[in-house]
């Protein structure tokens, strides 16, 4: 049955992934290293693969030359070097984003371009659904477009369609998933997609424009 081939195969929650991991961080590096690209490495082994902590090491093995000696590393570095650990990430080419994104009415690009700007300037890993909104906000009053809840939400569940966008895991109690009822708004989000990579194709597209 399902359950005897995941129990076989040692799969892991969330939680427990992120505590393998992390105390393999701690066995690896002589200092302190932040604990929110841990959690982005977890998140996207949960998403993109199966909840087994091999993938992460092979991952952590890869970024160990880049934080043995910086503390920090910046957001776009790990996300790019991801995308050479899963196959599915690849979906995301440049061409097909491209098209998708000239497609787009002017409000979903401009949203794009806010989201790409709001991930390179902060180097967040995440973003939360009220932080979400407020770029939606920005993104409306630089058209002067009238602000409405149910286009903000066709955006950000069509960005989570097609990959650009992800609901962790780690903001997800179980057995409750995501939903835009929460009034909490304590939800994360992250981008499959390197920051850096959107704005370029985002910059791309304004100067065919």
């Amino acid at each position: 049955s399902e359950f005897d081939l995941k129990k076989r195969l040692s799969y892991f929650s969330y939680k427990e992934l992120f505590s393998i991991l992390k105390q393999r961080v701690l066995l690896t590096f002589s200092h302190e290293i932040d604990e929110e690209p841990i959690k982005y490495i977890t998140d996207l082994i949960c998403e993109q693969y199966v909840p087994v902590p091999g993938k992460g090491i092979e991952i952590i093995r890869d970024i160990y030359p880049l934080l043995k000696e910086n503390h920090i590393m910046r957001n776009f570095k790990l996300i790019e070097l991801c995308q050479s650990h899963f196959d599915q990430m690849q979906i995301n080419d440049e061409f097909s984003m491209l098209n998708y994104i000239s497609e787009e009415d002017f409000l979903n690009i401009i949203f794009l371009d806010n989201l790409s700007n709001y991930f390179i300037s902060n180097m967040n890993y995440y973003i939360t659904l009220y932080e979400l909104e407020e770029i939606f906000n920005i993104s409306c009053e630089t058209l002067e477009y009238s602000k409405n809840v149910n286009e903000f939400q066709n955006i950000v569940k069509e960005l989570l369609n097609i990959g650009v966008l992800r609901s962790s895991k780690k903001a997800q109690r179980e057995n409750y998933p995501y939903s835009f009822d929460n009034s909490a708004n304590t939800d994360s989000f992250f981008m499959v997609m390197s920051p850096n990579q959107l704005k370029t194709l985002i910059d791309t597209l304004f100067e065919r424009c």
